[in-house]
């Protein structure tokens, strides 16, 4: 069954949410008497609840579906029964059975349509348990149920009628109101009313498309009152209203009917004045689009909120809609066809219409049109009356002497039904002649059928004297135009084409007249100019303009250069523009000449690279060129025109005037060099006689001054310099070597040599047999590569002494990038070598040595590091030399730094203190740090010795947890024996009172809150003792699939419906060892916690999967064995948790949670109950991303049996055996044995192990052993369970216990085929173990297991 069509079908029933009716309810009363039940129902199951119809006995009228038992009767096809809803898995957590009524019986058969689909049912209830139905019965509830479909379709055939009468009287009251209106607009009016009265509705209005497809027009609206409010239909008017911003917009343009249910809520509803909607209380609306013809209406009406059936109201709009449309239509052609009747009365241009009469001969004047009717402008135009020109045929109107082509013409249009536009002789009534252009045009009626013929004729007889008098002065302009010796032409203004020209302008460019005339005037200007040319066109005037010069271009494809003088005249009577050209080519050509030798000039001036001007006589600066002016820093054309001295008064009286005047003076070049202080330049200056007066060229030399300075400079200071400078030639490469071309003083100091004894010869003669021979062939690479090298070589002075330099070699090349020489810079190094040979020495003494050992600077730069740092850190002394320590080793620098400041302050520190390896991974050393000082006592280095005590504190804070864990063990199990005694007597009195105050509810609601705390503090208790490893496991092997698939229905409900749960098993899983009841308490725990970090909601999955530990991952963990697992992942989408949070989650009583959200006991157990159970967890969270923690379970091995959790899953029973209760807790033994005799069974009770073998050995009709384990008086439960088998063999032992020691568990399990009850434990808990321990296997008469001792 198809969800979407059984809601269909209930909607279309129209049931829900209606008042009570008589024949529901008298179905439900005798449904109750009928099965004598207290409650009946008549049921509809909606989307998401459950409504009653009729009820009896039931105080709700509907419910949420979710716990509707209706919503599972309805799945199947016939009568759903449920005897005892809290023995049915489905129903026994229900509300409705949990809480009021507290249902227990439930029989209901489904209301099926013809169709089939079940809209709900009839059902009975009882709050007792009942058994099920009988065949008669079940029969009678199905015919009661049918008989509630039968007045349901008869209630649903009466609403169906009742709506079609009121569609007609609707459609009926339409047509009425529609017919008896004279105009459209009335017409609406009526329509309006008669829809808003019908439908109640609270608001009507009408809105059109405008033509510009785009507005909307408003052109009704109706309130309640019958009249809408002016200022809010004005202010409605007044907004931008428009297709696509109302729904009224949408409906016309999607041409589809709109439903909007809250006007205020949805956004579609585009009702721009929502305070007018509030005032008229409209929550909803339907938009139906109305179209009449071309034109597009819609009709929109506003409901109130008691208005609920807006889908049958939708519908009766459609009709509506579909009855208005030819009605409409046929008024608005009545209208269109008066007003168009209207426009021809007022049309200034005379109007005839005429038609054809049938009994005219072919071929005669005017094909028999006789003349229908005549508007107020023709009679006004020829002088008749309308009674004398009506009836009479059209050829009366025409003139006798008019032109017989003209009246063929009009004849032959006619008689091909073809409209024409004709210019011809007509009479006035008078019979005086006037001209008309005649317009006519054929009427066809829908068949195509030429019924009428239109007629408009427009005086044209001024027109033509005015045409007569321009031929005349057309012909003189014409003589005028063809004899003038320039180019002229008429061209259209609108079209551009050629009209006339003139004999010159076929002479000038080559085309005929033919030609031109088939031209346009962009045909002559080239494309480039084509634009320029349209937009001079389109801007001429009636006065005259000249435009130019243009390209334009000749019949053989030569360009000329034109000016035009143009403007507008009227030329055969039409806009037209006369256009005088004149030819520049010619000139153009000359002036560009010119212009072209002065450009040439001008450039050969400028493009001189150095400075150049020229002077007159009188100093003036005639010319001066662009570079001069930049040399000279001026702007340009600054100075021409302005003498010399004026331009630059500092040189006055310089050696500059002194060398311009003599130049002058005795006609002969002068050059000299000069110093212009005010721009801090050098300039080489030429000065030239010349016939005009002086040519001055000067080039800027301050690179060249300066440089010659330089080497000066260099040549006194590498005299100076400490370190050997000494310049070779570039060759020869091979021995001898190049030769020797300058050393400076320091050579001769460092090698005892004089400078003429190396000028000339290599220097390799200072090599001696010392030398490195691998340096040398290093250098000779380097400079066979013409590449810079830096090398230290041992050499030899005069006297034969050794001594150490350090050489930079550098080649140098030309201007052409040829290399010349070399240039060598060598530094005695000789002190630094025997110091670095001494620290090398000692690095190889520390490189022995277990620590870390590094020096650093006070900048923290790392000097040395020895083997052990790399061993420990990671990083090789290569790759840390250089770098900051603070970088490398720390993330954060707080810690360091404040080391540092001890170290510096006080000379020394040491303490532990966190770093960081290359690989990312953190450690903890123990420091020992010592500043260096050099020889005057400053700060110079700091060194340090690091060791690694990471694992050591590992170590001790594993010693701390295990020893906080065992003082917690110690002190949970003290607590929990006597604790857990109190509860046992708490839980079962509780639930004693419980079952015996059954009829009276408050005190029943005290009893089981009692039995409620109770149950609470034996589960604080028992994860007390799980975290500390102290609980008896009582291990199994389980499929751990089968277990996460039967806690799943229990997650949904204990979660809520915000968590999506989803359950993700590995296939092939392997089976795991672990106790079941613990496991699942453990994974409940994580779901829980999961829930809580998802307050809004999120998704929680649970995935299975086969995983191997190796050694490796065991090691980094710490207590994890390497091996095969069956991993429990349990992820949320949660806020999830910060490292540090993650670092104490599996501490006792730590929480993040609000005080009373949580105990911090869920997480230390499921950690304690792994690690007890020799499994493993892990926790991954990122803040943010959600949690995901992973459960690692022992894999079972394949000969252990698996567990089956069915077994024992009967309802408990007692017996009529003997038992011997041994319980040194007064109250739990007087407890125990008043609810074993309550079983049936037989008590003997012991305070103590002595009084139990005394009971023992006096008789031997015992059945059971049940004992505590923890007993005081030197004998506990174990070893009272020995002797008594070793006096009664064969004697079945239950223990039972609040917390167990090492008699009965070992390695937290218990041992083999040893049964125990816990505490505290319920009647049903008790009853089960006492009789599963007497229904096992009679142990046989073999002497009792020795004592088991873990050493």
């Amino acid at each position: 069954m198809h969800e979407a069509e059984r809601l269909a079908a209930l909607r279309r029933y129209d049931v829900l949410d209606t008042s009570p009716e008589a024949a529901f309810d008298r179905i439900v009363r005798l449904a109750r008497q009928f099965f004598e039940v207290p409650i009946a129902l008549i049921s509809f199951v909606d989307a998401d609840r459950q409504w009653f119809k009729a009820r009896i006995g039931m105080e709700l009228s509907e419910t949420p579906r979710a716990i509707a038992f209706c919503n599972t009767a309805i799945q199947g096809g016939d009568i759903c029964q449920v005897p005892d809803a809290t023995r049915d898995p489905r129903f026994a957590e229900n509300p409705l059975v949990l809480g009021e009524p507290r249902l227990r019986f439930y029989a209901g058969a489904p209301l099926l349509t013809p169709e089939g689909h079940a809209l709900g049912t009839l059902c009975i209830l009882d709050a007792k348990p009942r058994p099920p139905l009988d065949a008669a019965q079940a029969q009678s509830l199905r015919d009661l149920a049918a008989a509630v479909m039968a007045q349901l379709e008869l209630r649903h055939q009466l609403a169906a009628r009742e709506a079609e009468m009121a569609r007609a009287a609707l459609r009926e009251r339409l047509l009425r109101s529609v017919a008896e209106t004279p105009t459209f607009r009335d017409a609406i009016e009526a329509a309006m009313t008669a829809l808003r009265e019908d439908t109640h509705g609270v608001l009507c209005l009408v809105f059109r498309l405008a033509p510009d497809g785009h507005h909307l027009q408003m052109i009704g609206a109706q309130d309640q009152s019958g009249v809408a409010d002016p200022s809010h239909l004005a202010r409605l008017r007044a907004l931008p209203l428009t297709a696509d911003n109302t729904a009224a917009g949408a409906a016309i343009r999607q041409d589809r009917q709109i439903v909007i249910r809250d006007v205020q809520a949805e956004p579609e509803a585009g009702l721009p004045d929502a305070p007018f909607a509030a005032a008229c209380g409209l929550v909803s609306m339907i938009v139906t689009p109305l179209s009449i013809g071309a034109e597009r209406y819609c009709l929109s009406l506003g409901f109130g909120a008691e208005r609920q059936d807006l889908e049958a109201m939708a519908e009766r709009l459609r009709e509506a809609a579909v009855t208005l449309r030819p009605l409409l239509r046929r008024l608005r052609d009545a209208e269109e066809t008066a007003l168009f009747r209207r426009m021809v009365e007022a049309s200034s241009e005379p109007v005839v219409i005429s038609h054809t009469r049938r009994d005219a001969a072919p071929g005669s004047e005017g094909a028999g049109l006789m003349i229908r009717y005549v508007n107020a402008a023709f009679l006004q135009q020829s002088g008749f009356r309308e009674e004398e020109v009506l009836g009479q045929p059209v050829a009366m109107l025409t003139h006798a002497d008019a032109d017989p082509e003209a009246r063929r013409l009009v004849q032959a249009a006619i008689q091909a039904g073809h409209p024409l536009r004709q210019q011809i002789l007509h009479r006035k009534r008078d019979g005086s002649p006037y001209w008309v252009e005649l317009n006519i045009s054929p009427l066809v009626d829908e068949t195509g059928w030429h019924t009428h013929w239109m007629a408009i004729q427009r005086d044209i007889t001024e027109q033509r004297a005015a045409e007569a008098a321009l031929s005349a002065s057309e012909a003189a302009f014409r003589d005028l135009f063809h004899l003038h010796p320039a180019p002229m032409w008429v061209y259209d203004k609108e079209t551009l084409a050629f009209l006339e020209v003139n004999e010159a302008t076929l002479t000038a460019y080559g085309w005929t007249r033919e030609q031109f005339l088939g031209m346009t005037v962009l045909d002559l200007p080239t494309e480039a100019d084509r634009a320029k040319v349209l937009s001079a066109a389109r801007q001429l005037g009636d006065r005259l303009r000249v435009t130019g010069p243009w390209p334009a271009r000749t019949a053989s494809g030569e360009i000329r250069q034109v000016q035009i003088l143009s403007r507008l005249i009227d030329f055969r009577g039409r806009r037209c523009a006369l256009a005088v050209v004149w030819d520049l080519t010619e000139r153009l050509r000359a002036e560009a000449a010119v212009r072209e030798l002065a450009e040439e000039l001008d450039a050969t001036f400028q493009s001189i690279s150095d400075g150049l001007c020229t002077l007159d006589h009188d100093w003036k600066i005639t010319s001066i060129n662009s570079e001069a002016e930049r040399l000279l820093r001026r702007q340009a054309g600054a100075l021409p025109g302005r003498t010399f001295w004026d331009c630059f008064p500092d040189m006055v009286g310089s050696e500059v005037e002194r060398n311009f005047r003599a130049a002058v003076a005795q006609h002969e070049t002068r050059r000299f060099i000069h110093h212009l202080r005010q721009i801090d330049t050098w300039f080489d200056i030429t000065a030239y006689p010349a016939r005009n007066g002086l040519t001055i060229y000067f080039r800027d030399i301050t690179a060249e001054h300066r440089r010659e300075e330089r080497l000066r400079l260099l040549e006194v200071a590498a005299s100076k310099l400490n370190d050997i400078i000494l310049i070779t030639e570039a060759e020869p490469i091979l021995p001898p070597g190049p030769r020797t071309l300058f050393v400076n003083q320091a050579f001769e100091r460092l090698t005892g040599y004089a400078t003429e004894e190396i000028i000339g010869i290599s220097p390799r003669f200072l090599q001696g047999p010392k030398t490195s021979r691998a340096e040398l062939d290093r250098i000779h690479a380097a400079l066979a590569a013409w590449r810079p090298i830096r090398a230290e070589l041992l050499n030899y002075r005069k006297d034969g002494s050794e001594f150490w330099l350090e050489l930079d070699i550098v080649p140098v090349a030309d201007g052409l990038g040829h290399f010349t020489h070399w240039v060598a810079v060598q530094r005695d190094i000789t002190e630094r070598k025997r110091a670095q040979l001494q620290l090398e020495q000692q690095a190889a003494l520390l490189d022995q040595a277990r620590d870390a050992i590094l020096v650093r600077g006070i900048d923290h730069r790392i000097q040395y590091w020895n083997r052990s740092a790399e061993g420990l850190y990671g990083w090789t002394a290569e790759e840390a030399a250089g770098r900051s320590v603070l970088d490398l080793l720390y993330d954060d620098p707080g810690p360091f730094l404040h080391a540092n400041e001890q170290v510096l302050a006080q000379g020394e520190w040491s303490g532990q203190i966190e770093q960081r390896r290359k690989d990312g991974s953190r450690l903890v050393v123990d420091g020992a740090w010592t500043l260096v000082r050099d020889a005057e006592g400053r700060p110079r280095a700091i060194l340090a010795v690091n060791t690694n005590i990471t694992e050591r504190l590992e170590l001790e804070q594993k010693l701390r947890q295990s020893q906080r864990l065992e003082a917690i063990g110690q002190l949970t199990g003290g607590v929990a024996h006597d604790f857990n005694n109190l509860l046992t007597v708490i839980l079962g009195n509780s639930e004693m009172l419980a079952e015996s105050l059954e009829h009276d509810a408050e005190l029943r609601q005290m009893a089981e809150m009692n039995i409620a705390a109770a149950e609470r503090g034996s589960a604080l208790t028992s994860r007390m003792l799980a975290f500390s490893r102290r609980q008896a496991l009582d291990p199994k092997v389980i499929d751990v699939n089968g277990l996460l698939a039967g806690l799943h229905q229990m997650l949904h409900r204990t979660l809520g419906g915000h968590i999506e749960v989803e359950i993700e098993p590995a296939e092939d899983l392997w089976t795991a060892l672990i106790d079941p009841p613990q496991l699942e308490n453990a994974v409940l725990n994580l779901c829980i916690n999961a829930r809580d970090a998802m307050p809004k909601g999120g998704r929680l999955v649970i995935e299975t999967a086969n995983v191997q530990l190796d050694a490796a991952y065991a090691e980094a963990e710490g207590e994890v064995t390497p091996g095969d697992y069956v991993l429990i992942a349990v992820s949320d989408t949660g806020t999830g948790m910060t490292p540090e949070v993650v670092a104490r989650a599996f501490e006792p009583f730590f929480t993040t949670k609000d005080v009373g959200q949580g105990s911090g006991l869920g997480l230390s157990m499921v950690f304690g109950f792994m690690k007890q159970s020799g499994g493993h967890v892990k926790i991954y969270s990122e803040p943010g991303l959600g949690t995901s923690v992973k459960v690692y379970v022992p894999r079972a091995g394949r000969s252990q049996l698996r567990f089956d959790p069915g077994a024992g899953a009967e309802a408990p029973r007692g017996g009529t055996e003997k038992l011997l209760v041994v319980e040194d807790d007064p109250l739990v033994r007087d407890h125990v044995a008043g609810q074993l005799r309550e079983l049936g069974y037989r008590v003997v009770i012991a305070g103590h192990a002595a009084a139990a073998l005394e009971a023992l050995r006096l008789r031997d009709d015992f059945d059971l052993l049940l004992t505590d384990v923890v007993m005081p008086g030197g004998m506990n439960g174990h070893a009272l369970a020995q002797e008594a088998l070793r006096i009664r063999p064969g004697l079945r032992v239950l223990y039972t216990t609040g917390y167990t020691e090492d008699g009965i568990v070992h390695d937290g399990r218990l041992d083999p085929d040893v049964l125990l009850l816990k505490k505290p434990y319920r009647r049903r808990d008790l009853a089960e173990k006492v009789r599963q321990a007497l229904d096992a296997v009679r142990p046989g008469p073999a002497a009792p297991p020795p004592a088991r001792h873990d050493g």
